[in-house]
């Protein structure tokens, strides 16, 4: 039969033992003392736990790269960001914009290839000042 532990305790029991020598429980054939392969295979709860704990926070912390790094941002992100650009005080105005600046970004599209329109929303929504964004513009050859 091999090396058997006890169910209780965890401590090795000869073959023949009727008891535990460590904590004194009873021990019978049937009972569900966990052979040599078991205890080796065995994990308590709180390494199950810190696994999935470790798994989790790979998983948010790639999603969190991909959303702050690799995501580009929508059209209509992008178009309220250079709306605020172009007129910083007047927020009528840049409402009255926005539909003129998604129209443009449209057209941005139709010039570039996919990955390079990505770049340049990417690079837009880092800009600051006009000059900014028409150096993105320009970088990207849009006129």
């Amino acid at each position: 039969m091999g090396n058997r532990f006890c169910s209780k305790c965890g401590a090795p029991i000869t073959p023949e033992a009727r008891f535990c020598g460590n904590c004194g429980s009873a021990i019978s054939l049937t009972s569900n003392a966990l052979s040599a392969a078991t205890k080796s295979n065995y994990r308590l709860p709180e390494d199950s736990r810190k696994k999935k704990i470790i798994s989790a926070s790979i998983v948010i912390g790639i999603l969190g790269f991909w959303y702050l790094f690799i995501r580009a941002p929508s059209n209509s992100k992008v178009c309220k960001h250079l709306t605020r650009i172009w007129a910083p005080e007047d927020i009528a105005k840049q409402e009255k914009e926005l539909p003129d600046c998604m129209k443009g970004i449209e057209k941005v599209a139709e010039q570039l290839t996919a990955s390079a329109f990505k770049g340049w929303k990417k690079c837009a929504m880092k800009a600051s000042t006009k000059d900014d964004v028409r150096t993105c513009s320009s970088s990207y050859g849009i006129k």
